[in-house]
């Protein structure tokens, strides 16, 4: 919850957001019918499992608009960011991304890009006929600067570096991506409660 409510909380461009760190909790399910309605299921899954037919093996999954998310157990030791080296400036930013030393996204951050993608958040750098009307320019989170005042984090988002993918996080969004969870959710496309994806998971839909 701690990354939930660092990554999407900020102000920017006329509106601010928060995530409800009050009503907000996680429990441990002890089968699949302990799951209500309104439930987001977060399933620590071995390297190889079957999700709808093919095999998992990439660090996370989050489907788009449902309320399933995937993290392969595999990352759960990744805890710990690079500590900040004498000297070395680039590990500087390591750390400001939630990297670790060995290069891997830590599980915070990884399971806070995954509840992204289930509020229907593309990562930064797909081209406008994958997401519609969603799309947000390069040239936009190349000039965005954050409130946060980081430096090291201007460009980067949660959703990954405008230029460099995923390696290049940083735990923050911008007010257009905000922007578009408000318009996936009017259009109802948010809490699907869809808690599993299945072979009926469309995917990213870019058009509504």
């Amino acid at each position: 919850m701690d990354a939930l409510s660092e990554v999407f909380s900020g102000s920017g461009e006329g509106i601010s957001w928060s995530f409800d760190r009050e009503n907000s909790y996680i429990e441990v399910a002890e089968a699949e019918e302990d799951l209500e309605a309104h439930d987001h299921a977060i399933r620590i899954v071995p390297d190889g499992t079957e999700i709808a037919g093919k095999k998992f093996n990439i660090a996370g999954l989050g489907g788009f608009g449902t309320q399933a998310i995937y993290l392969n157990e595999n990352r759960l030791k990744y805890k710990d960011p690079i500590a900040v080296q004498q000297g070395n400036p680039l590990s500087k930013n390591w750390n400001a991304r939630g990297i670790t030393k060995s290069g891997k996204l830590i599980i915070k951050y990884l399971f806070a890009h995954e509840a992204g993608h289930t509020a229907y958040l593309p990562h930064t750098q797909e081209d406008p006929s994958k997401v519609g009307k969603d799309f947000i320019p390069k040239s936009y989170f190349a000039n965005y600067r954050h409130s946060t005042g980081n430096g090291l984090f201007d460009g980067k988002t949660i959703m990954s570096n405008y230029e460099n993918g995923l390696m290049s996080i940083a735990p923050v969004l911008t007010p257009r991506q905000i922007k578009v969870i408000v318009r996936r959710n009017n259009a109802s496309m948010l809490n699907n409660g869809m808690q599993s994806i299945g072979e009926d998971y469309e995917g990213l839909v870019p058009d509504y």
